[in-house]
């Protein structure tokens, strides 16, 4: 028997596999009995960071050196569960396994970035997550280059931002 107010792990994995993005309003709360038996959605919410660096007017490329973490479970969860397209209208779903954790993997990356044009979309390799075909982390580039007055004279200075989507 499980207390009041605690979880079960099945509970915890469709939580985990619900749905949430940046457009979705946001829903009150409802009542189990209520609602209708929904297929878990999935949870990966887009996000960003930007970086900004001044080179000098000489450096043309930069090495790029990213580190991640993606999260799988273990065991591996059916593609249905994780994926609405793959399970068919109409049939049943899969069985979750008894005991569900997710495991973080580590990834890491290095690519050679041109700072003297702006460029987006730059996929970083074996970047997408274990559980989702598809995506990962892109790179921009845009590169601002602006003249500055300095004591010794006059400078060119250039500010790359390699941001990561």
């Amino acid at each position: 028997m499980i207390p009041d107010g605690e979880e079960t792990i099945e509970e915890t994995a469709d939580d985990l596999l619900a749905s949430e993005t940046l457009d979705s309003a946001v829903e009150e709360e409802v009542d189990e009995k209520d609602s209708t038996d929904q297929p878990p959605r999935d949870r990966f919410l887009p996000s960003s960071i930007g970086l900004t660096v001044v080179l000098p007017e000489t450096v043309s490329q930069v090495t790029l050196r990213a580190t991640w973490g993606n999260y799988k479970t273990e065991p591996p969860l059916p593609d249905a569960l994780l994926i609405p397209e793959v399970s068919g209208k109409g049939k049943p779903k899969p069985e979750k396994p008894e005991s569900l954790r997710w495991v973080r993997v580590s990834g890491e990356a290095a690519i050679v970035l041109d700072v003297t044009r702006n460029q987006s979309g730059i996929p970083l390799p074996e970047s997408a997550a274990p559980h989702r075909p598809g995506g990962g982390i892109e790179v921009a580039v845009h590169t601002v280059c602006s003249v500055k007055r300095l004591r010794k004279g006059l400078k060119s200075v250039c500010a790359s931002s390699p941001s990561s989507w």
